[in-house]
């Protein structure tokens, strides 16, 4: 192989020697080979066209019949007969059929007919006729280039998914294969959602080249690479196994035409990558690649920010959820980020180097509308007010800012923009008000003026004109009533749009600042409270945007409370062991002592210096803190210096007690740590280290010191000053270590930007990257459970013992030094560099291990019990896990089932039933199998219970739905419905079954299969329906955004609208009086049977999977297909709602309000 043999760009021959083959290639093949609809969906250069070629080669091996079509050829500017005359055309030679028919003479013949009818025509008379006898695969490349057709070609993917649906009718169209290749999404493609081709497709996935798939790639290195399996990997872990890319670099070394000798091959393969696609990217990106993926993000220019502010946060977290949204699927085209088992990330070192948070940057300065005054507002360390926006200006940078995810420094501008506009308009109405008043007393004494000269007019002109002046008296009274209803009107209009900004505005303020976004909130809806009434449906609101501001704050919020008082940065943080009370160490050369609620108890003064750090004795009684001053004091609770210690000739940065304790240890600059006894006496000092020790902790027994150093080590003694272990990894300073509850971990957090988990052994457990900055502190729950680090970045990190990331907070303004747990776990105490406060968080437990069970992996299907608030949750790798969703208690079951559509359980009899996309059905009894049998060809949507009756229902996209008893055995078949089946619900005492279609109706029947109603009017499929608590009402949720309720005999009662979005999910209350929707967006609403909306919640990014009240009907949990779970409180009507959401406000902000009386709000002060 030479240099020749590697092609970067275009597509390979199918006998190329560089042709790496990937799953996909086995993927595709099979699922060709079965018949089914497949589509190849990636980002460009990722060789979509290259396995197409290789999977035609086969099939052609095969006997088969392929062709291709290329969505190119027809161009963009034509008509829809062109267009399509252009497929045949390419349908016509590809199959080689240009002696056997002469076309146009056909296309004439045709032309009576539409272009999607004379396409079907031409499949059915001529490849039918022509190719006999012989499977038939229509290759589809470039399918995204439709997007830019001037006409719709929904015809055209309804007429493949026509010919899959005839199959069951018309064996022959078996022959027909379809797949499809090209930079889109299936949203992106079909415009009516109704005639969607995808449901029914298979997805191929294709991921870029793995180590052991590259290595046909090592031949043609082998003469420029002494160890070319080494120059391999390292070229690899450069791309990501890119395949573009993976040429290119191939490509690159040959053409160095020198040799990278044995164990240089990283070096050498990274100096090559930085010379030749790093540096001056732009300008030697060829053939383009990296211009492509620029470009890709700018395609959308409304969107691009936003994928900017989302590629960000990956850049930041190292990843994020994938949840399906649109946003990222257009950043996955993009080719930038990668998913990677349910996580996006960025696809390679490559792209990082490349794509840096410089770049985003430099990309937002240019899409900013306010990108100058912000810049100038920096410059003047923000003192500048007049860089500031005001009026419209403002209005439409916080427009603009609604569809995209900006950073702090974007917020803080606009937050202080809102803040100064606030003001101007409040001295506005102010002098408003006061010329207001001048005029009226002008007017007053204009009118006395009046009044006093109409006295002396004449009595009989009075009289005589009476009349008429009673007729100019009424007109002028009503003119004025007029002028002042429309005044009313005006300052309403105002008012509310006033309460509008405030809820806007607290959502943006909540990513760089919680608390004060939740005073913001609390303010919006303490106004609009006087302007709703106790029975005013949701709809008649003049604006819910607070109430959306405080679900979704209190929904998310952690920060509680700051502890202010301290003249200078807070540089540390430390808990009592019974968790009442918090001692701080700061740079104005105090410690403080505070309860809870922040309030300051003890100040300890004494000290020469900063101070670094500070901690509690075992018994909580006294206090130590070590100082810049190169001694450690102890005091008592109150405030007294018991003994001052020393021995170290520098800053002394940590300091320890003993579980038991009988000693202390310090850490000091000087690059030596001391073991002091109870007395103070220096018992030893541990000096092996080549630098400043930065950090100590003492293991739970007692009987082991962990210290870190600025050289880069981490070393484990015993209380002797034995050294058992010195631990390298980190690439330079460590900056702290602790030790776990258990003993038998260490954590340390470095300079490298990361935190790493040991065994107590010594043996390096796990690396947690994220951070984009030195790590300056990390620390363990009290359980071991979680891991919270402080970083240099601003942010501090929540993992779990896996390295994932389960919570990123912000709020503070400068690097982050110090993170503690609470005793109890249930807080968190952080502190700055650039504050004179520590924040409070409230540890969000139950939300952290929902995070924590949504990375385990992708989940297939979702479905709460149907009789118990249990979840049973069915993971894409074939296990099954159940639990109550509010107490985030899940445990696995040994069941195991792949490719799970639907679930249904009974937690009375531990019965469960599991369908699959493969048509069968596996039944469970107390995590032992009962049953499994093939129920459809086709794939089952939807699965249900029947204790009462011992049935099993399910819905097919077959368009049936079947009946079996627990034996498998089939008890009844009901056909009637003319698109696929989504669901199938029992009524509430077994006796009935209702259905809903893709055919846009629901249907009810017995038992036994009988139709006794249609319940049609839809205008779009139905996904769901349910019969209320008694039976006697149903209702159904459809893809048109209306819920329709029904009589048991398919009489309509009334319809409702949740506009724009279609309705996914829906569920009666327990009483019956109340129905909850979930929607395609992750919306949730609340409705009275009348169609007043009640309550609405935005706590979802993906489609409501399932809703479930508890048997109160006081709180609903809501569970989207992401895998995420929301618990709601309910109210009984809009205003008991949004009161209960100001004093849920009030309540957690209580203690902050209290030490900061100038921000009170009187809805907090009320009784």
């Amino acid at each position: 192989m030479n240099s020749t043999a590697y092609k970067v760009g275009g597509s390979l021959g199918y006998d190329h020697p560089s042709y790496v083959t990937r799953q996909a290639d086995h993927d595709l093949l099979a699922a060709l080979n079965q018949g089914d609809f497949c589509y190849v969906f990636n980002s460009r250069q990722m060789g979509k066209s290259s396995l197409k070629v290789r999977a035609m080669h086969h099939l052609a091996d095969q006997h088969h019949s392929c062709v291709s079509m290329d969505m190119t050829l027809p161009g963009s500017q034509v008509q829809e007969q062109q267009w399509y005359a252009s497929l045949m055309v390419q349908l016509w030679q590809g199959l080689a059929l240009t002696d056997q028919l002469n076309l146009k003479q056909w296309l004439q013949a045709q032309d009576y007919l539409s272009p999607v009818q004379q396409l079907k025509h031409f499949i059915d008379e001529v490849l039918y006729q022509h190719v006999p006898d012989r499977k038939i695969f229509i290759f589809i490349d470039e399918i995204d280039k439709i997007l830019s057709l001037p006409f719709s070609v929904d015809d055209f993917f309804a007429l493949i998914r026509w010919f899959y649906n005839q199959r069951a009718e018309n064996a022959s169209y078996n022959r027909l294969t379809f797949a499809l290749f090209g930079v889109a999404t299936p949203s992106d493609l079909i415009q009516d959602k109704t005639q969607t081709l995808f449901n029914i497709g298979h997805a191929i996935e294709l991921a870029g080249f793995t180590p052991e798939e590259a290595r046909p790639l090592q031949g043609g290195l082998q003469p420029y690479v002494s160890n070319t399996e080494a120059a391999l990997q390292a070229i690899v872990a450069w791309t990501g196994g890119q395949p573009f890319l993976s040429q290119k670099l191939c490509q690159l070394v040959i053409q160095q035409q020198t040799n990278i000798p044995a164990g240089q091959e990283e070096a050498s393969i990274a100096a090559l990558v930085r010379s030749h696609i790093i540096d001056h990217w732009s300008t030697q990106d060829e053939p383009v690649h990296l211009r492509t993926i620029r470009d890709r993000l700018q395609h959308h220019p409304a969107r691009t920010g936003q994928l900017l502010g989302l590629y960000r946060q990956i850049l930041d977290q190292d990843s994020v959820i994938a949840d399906g949204s649109t946003a990222h699927s257009e950043l996955q085209l993009s080719g930038l980020v990668v998913n990677r088992q349910g996580q996006l990330t960025v696809y390679n070192r490559i792209y990082r180097h490349i794509f840096t948070p410089a770049w985003i940057e430099q990309e937002l300065a240019a899409l900013r509308p306010y990108a100058e005054m912000m810049q100038a507002w920096e410059r003047s360390d923000r003192q500048d007010t007049s860089r500031l926006l005001r009026g419209q200006a403002l209005q439409d940078a916080l427009d603009w800012s609604q569809e995209q995810q900006l950073s702090n420094q974007d917020y803080q501008f606009l937050a202080a923009s809102q803040a100064l506009d606030k003001q101007i308009a409040i001295d506005n109405e102010r002098k408003a008000r006061d010329l207001e008043r001048l005029s009226t007393q002008l007017d007053a004494e204009k009118q006395a003026k009046q009044t006093l000269a109409a006295a002396y007019a004449d009595a009989k002109r009075k009289l005589r004109l009476g009349t008429g002046i009673l007729t100019l008296s009424l007109i002028g009274a009503i003119s004025t009533s007029i002028w002042v209803n429309h005044a009313l009107q005006q300052q309403q209009i105002a008012q509310t749009q006033s309460i509008e900004w405030a809820g806007k505005s607290a959502l943006q303020q909540f990513d760089f600042d919680q608390v004060s976004a939740l005073l913001t909130a609390l303010e919006a809806g303490q106004n609009l409270r006087p302007l709703v009434s106790q029975h005013q449906s949701l709809q008649n609101y003049p604006t819910t945007t607070p109430l959306i501001a405080l679900q979704e704050i209190l929904q998310h919020i952690w920060e509680r409370n700051r502890l202010e008082g301290h003249a200078a940065t807070v540089n540390s943080i430390s808990f009592s062991p019974d968790g009442q009370s918090m001692a701080t160490a700061s740079r104005d050369g105090t410690a403080r002592l505070w309860n809870l609620q922040g309030q300051t108890q003890t100040i300890l003064t004494g000290h020469q210096g900063d101070v670094y750090n500070i901690a509690f004795s075992p018994d909580g009684q006294r206090l130590a803190t070590a100082s810049q001053d190169r001694t450690i004091r102890l005091w008592t609770r109150s405030g007294q210096t018991v003994r001052i210690l020393q021995g170290h000739q520098g800053d002394i940065y940590d300091l320890s007690w003993s579980g038991d304790g009988n000693y202390i240890a310090s850490a000091s600059k000087d690059g030596t740590a001391i073991v002091f006894d109870r007395q103070g006496n220096q018992r030893v000092r541990f000096q092996q280290h080549q630098d400043s020790i930065y950090a100590i902790s003492i293991s739970p027994d007692s009987q082991k010191i962990a210290t870190t150093s600025r050289d880069g080590t981490l070393r484990i003694w015993t209380p002797t000053g034995k050294q058992l272990l010195v631990l390298k990894g980190h690439q330079g300073a460590i900056y702290d270590v602790s030790f776990s509850p258990d003993g038998q971990q260490l954590v340390t957090a470095g300079a490298d930007q990361t935190v790493r988990l040991w065994s107590i052994q010594g043996n390096p457990i796990k690396i947690f990257r994220g951070h984009q900055g030195a790590v300056y502190d990390v620390s363990f729950s009290a359980t071991g459970q979680w891991l919270a680090s402080a970083s240099g970045d601003k942010t501090i990190r929540l993992w779990d013992q896996s390295g994932q990331a389960l919570q990123v907070l912000r709020g503070h303004q400068g690097a982050v030094y110090s993170a503690q747990f609470s005793p109890q776990g249930n807080l968190l105490a952080t502190t700055s560099n650039d504050e004179d406060s520590a924040h409070i968080w409230q540890v969000r437990s139950a939300w952290l291990a929902q995070q924590q069970r949504q990375l385990q992996g992708r989940i297939s299907s979702l479905s709460f019990s149907i009789d118990s608030p249990d979840l049973i949750t069915a993971w894409e790798k074939g296990s099954l896990s159940i639990g109550n969703p509010t107490q985030s208690t899940f445990k696995r079951l040994n069941s195991q089932v792949k490719a799970v559509t639907s679930l249904s359980f009974q937690a009375h009899q531990q019965l469960l039933v599991a369908a699959t996309k493969q048509g069968t059905v596996h039944l469970y009894k107390k995590d032992q199998s009962l049953q499994t049998f093939p129920a459809h060809k086709d794939t089952i949507y939807n699965i249900q219970l029947n204790p009462q009756k011992n049935l099993i229902a399910t819905a097919s996209r077959d368009e049936t739905v079947k009946l079996w008893n627990y034996k498998g055995e089939q008890q009844a078949l009901l056909k009637g419905h003319t698109g696929a089946v989504y669901t199938v619900r029992f009524s509430p005492d077994g006796q009935l079954l209702m259905t809903t279609s893709e055919d846009g109706t629901a249907r009810l029947w017995t038992l036994t299969g009988n139709l006794i109603a249609q319940l049609p009017d839809h205008q779009g499929a139905v996904y769901d329906g349910r019969f209320s608590p008694d039976g006697q009402t149903l209702a159904t949720a459809s893809e048109d955004g209306q819920i329709r309720l029904w009589t048991r005999q398919g009489q309509q009662i009334s319809a409702f609208r949740n506009y724009p979005s279609s309705v996914y999910r829906l569920r009666f209350s327990p009483n019956g009086q109340r129905i909850a929707t979930g929607s395609t967006d992750g919306n949730i609403q609340l409705w009275d049977l009348q169609g007043n909306l009640q309550m609405e919640f935005d706590g979802h990014a993906t489609v409501i999977q399932d809703l479930s009240f508890d048997l109160q009907g006081q709180q609903l949990t809501s569970v989207a297909n992401d895998g995420s779970i929301q618990t709601w409180q309910l109210s009984e009507t809009p205003q008991a709602h949004l009161d209960a959401l100001l004093q849920r406000g009030c309540d957690w902000l209580a203690d902050y309000l209290d030490r900061h009386p100038q921000e009170q709000l009187s809805v907090c002060q009320e009784p």
